[in-house]
């Protein structure tokens, strides 16, 4: 018992010690960036080949204008490749895309009483950060796990990837049938593809949240369907997870 004292004392001197050498106030400044538009909805349909790591998405955006005469818009566009972006119309609009950034010219000039609306269609072919796709191993089944923190989003999805602007957001995803599909918010529904062996899933968040929060898992689950009252409560686990494992979840108060 004294040994287990003095080895937490001298942790919390170290600790103490650590704190009192760091001085927050000589840390850089970083500064959120003007914007002249708030991003209010990100429709995102994405089609994913594990195998390939790769996906083919689009992106529907809904935006206010924060000044008048908007014609221009700049979204945070890294490793992602953009092919068109159509008006909400459907007709296409002119864009560049260059220096992890995406600048569209809209069709029209807008004011800050309407609402903008725009897809923009892309593809990724390469390994990101922001989406990880996890090999097979001995003690690892295969997935794709998103890790959008700090500003991680922008290399697998358009947008405009800064906190303080938040987002609802609608997630419709296509994998093969061997794989489900995790997300933020309700799940409303699951449509099956059986020509061509896949289905898609799409998840609605409907509070608003900062883009580093946007969730995609995909991964063989296996789901346990329960609940806390009217509220429900399911776990999501990979399958061929031990029993031991199994039981170790969380569960709510009964």
């Amino acid at each position: 018992m004294k040994n287990l004292f003095v080895i937490l004392f001298l942790l919390t001197m170290d600790y103490v010690l650590l704190a009192q050498g760091l001085d927050i106030y000589k840390r850089p400044v970083t500064l959120e960036p003007d914007r002249d538009f708030d991003a209010i909805h990100y429709k995102l349909k994405l089609d994913i080949d594990i195998d390939r790591k790769q996906l083919t998405g689009e992106n529907t955006v809904s935006l206010t204008p924060l000044r008048s005469n908007l014609n221009t818009i700049t979204l945070d566009a890294a490793s992602l490749v953009v092919t068109d972006v159509l008006d909400s119309k459907g007709y296409p609009i002119s864009f560049r895309q260059g220096e992890d950034k995406l600048h569209i010219n809209l069709s029209r000039t807008y004011s800050n009483t309407d609402t903008v609306k725009f897809t923009v269609k892309y593809y990724l072919a390469e390994q990101v950060e922001g989406l990880k796709f996890i090999d097979k191993t001995e003690t690892n089944q295969l997935q794709v796990s998103s890790d959008c923190w700090p500003n991680k989003a922008r290399q697998w999805i358009p947008c405009y990837d800064y906190p303080h602007d938040k987002v609802t957001q609608e997630m419709i995803v296509t994998v093969d049938n061997d794989y489900k599909v995790l997300s933020n918010g309700k799940l409303l529904s699951i449509t099956e593809d059986q020509e061509r062996g896949k289905h898609t899933y799409h998840w609605k968040q409907s509070k608003e949240h900062a883009t580093y929060l946007i969730n995609l898992s995909i991964a063989d689950y296996t789901v346990i369907e329960d609940s806390l009252g009217s509220l429900p409560v399911n776990y999501w686990y990979i399958s061929g997870m031990s029993k031991m494992q199994r039981d170790r979840l969380p569960r709510p108060p009964t």
